[in-house]
This record gives C-alpha cells, structure tokens and sequence, in this order.
C-alpha cells in the first residue's frame, strides 16, 4: 500500500540489535530522506537519545518521541505538542512503587532543559540502565537518593525497571489508585532481556495520540499513514493506522493488529520496504 506519510518505531523496528541503523540501512535511508520521501520516527525514547544512535538525518517532519509525550522538530528539539504527567499523580506513583521497593526513574522539564531524576540502581536491570546512561555522557542524568525533586519540574514519566509480574503487580496498583489519571505501559527491555518496562505517564501520551496530533499537524488523514512496530506501546499506533506494519520479531499480540508482517528488525526490513514503495 502506498501511503503519504511512514513512522516506524525505533528499538527492535528501524534498529537491529546493537542498537544502530546498518550501513545499508542508514546510506539509503539517508537517500530516501534527501529526495524528500515521507518517513519520521515514534519512539520510547528521548529524542536526545534517538540522536545518539541515529546521528544526523535530514529528516523534515517531526518525530514523536517518550512514547507520545511529545511531538518535536528533530533538529531544533521544539516541541510541538506536549503531554505532563499530573504532578500529583506522579507522587503517587513514587510512593507505591517506595511500597514495592522500586522508586521510578522520573524524566521532568523546566521548560527549557530535559533532566533524567535515577535513584540508586536495585536490580540488575537498573544497573544496566544507570551505566549506559553515565557511558553515554548523558546531561540529562541527576544521580538522586529519591526522585522526589523532580515534582518541582513538568514530569513527563515515571519509569520502573524490573521481572514481568512485579512491574504487572504494579501497574495494577497504580492504576487503582489514579483511575483516569495515568497511562501505564509494560514492554521489555529489549537489550536486557527477560526485565521489563512499566512506564507510567499522561493518559493521552501514547504513541496513538500522537500520531493523531501528527496527522492534523502535516494535513495527511491516518489512513493515508504506514507505521512499523514490534512491541505493546506501539500496539495504540499501528490500531490508528490505514497500513499497521509488524515485524517479524514483533511480540505476537502486536501481530494481531498488523495487516502485514515484513521480515525481522536485523534484516533491514523497513528500510527495505520503504524502498519498494518508489517502485
């Protein structure tokens, strides 16, 4: 299906393994791009760390980024649509997850700089998370005993790190606890595998709803739209689309929502399909 606009996810989708774009996928990805082909991203990610991996592209649409928190202009970082966390949900949520030992990462905005509040690492998969942040000089980074100083700021997620039925278990809490008040998302951490996600942000910070606001920000209707995924948080995406496109590698409740399963994330499937198209 030819489409007017293409976004694909980043970890596990666009990305192999390492991560990073192949040399195959990054020269005619870059090519596509220059001849003004319409493709941009939506990501779990900051954008400050997309760019780490993807370097410079001239990409001319904006990208959706922190799981729909925010769309931005992804060379200037301008943000054109925002979603906060409520400061006093936020609280909540640090404190039932001080109940299950686990204090949340909290990424906050004082409306001119991005910070990244990360309590001392519990698990090993906090560990992970923490050093590759330090590794990658990463100036978002504040080393705090309690996140709590970020509710001063615009808090934009609270994000656990753990095995799949304690973030579950938490999820459920929270979600008594703030009815309507909160999103909270479980995926797994792709690089740190079998450890698990749970991500607790605005309700309408979802990959969907910011494909939406995408959709009336560059006048093309969203069935005129081809999105690739692989996980659950993108599940709200590829349910908004004409084109919903999977993975291989996709987790198989992701698949049940795609009208197409291309090959796998190592095998340079999207930049491959978006090659087909000007054919």
């Amino acid at each position: 299906m030819i489409s007017d606009l293409y976004i694909s996810d980043l970890d596990g989708t666009l990305l192999d393994n390492r991560p990073g774009l192949s040399d195959f996928c990054r020269d005619n990805l870059v090519k596509l791009l220059e001849k003004g082909f319409p493709f941009t991203f939506a990501t779990a990610r900051s954008l400050y760390s997309a760019r780490e991996i993807l370097g410079h592209l001239p990409l001319r649409l904006p990208i959706i980024e922190l799981n729909g928190a925010f769309i931005s202009d992804f060379h200037t970082g301008e943000h054109l649509d925002e979603q906060f966390l409520d400061r006093d949900a936020a609280s909540t949520v640090i404190e039932i997850g001080r109940d299950y030992g686990l204090l949340p990462n909290v990424a906050a905005y004082d409306t001119i700089t991005h910070h990244m509040f990360v309590p001392p690492p519990v698990n090993p998969a906090y560990e992970f998370y923490l050093n590759g942040r330090r590794e990658a000089g990463d100036e978002r980074l504040r080393e705090v005993e309690d996140p709590t100083d970020a509710l001063e700021m615009e808090v934009i997620s609270c994000a656990f790190i753990s095995e799949v039925d304690k973030v579950a278990g938490l999820k459920e809490r929270i979600e008594e606890a703030l009815p309507g008040r909160c999103r909270c998302q479980i995926f797994e951490e792709w690089y740190f595998r079998p450890w698990h996600w749970l991500t607790v942000q605005n309700p309408d910070a979802t990959k969907g709803h910011a494909i939406k606001k995408l959709s009336g920000i560059v006048n093309i209707p969203l069935n005129r739209i081809t999105a690739f995924g692989d996980q659950l948080n993108d599940v709200p995406m590829l349910s908004s689309v004409g084109n919903p496109v999977a993975v291989e590698n996709a987790v198989a409740e992701l698949k049940e929502y795609a009208s197409t399963v291309i090959r796998a994330n190592t095998e340079d499937s999207v930049v491959k399909y978006l090659m087909q198209q000007l054919f």
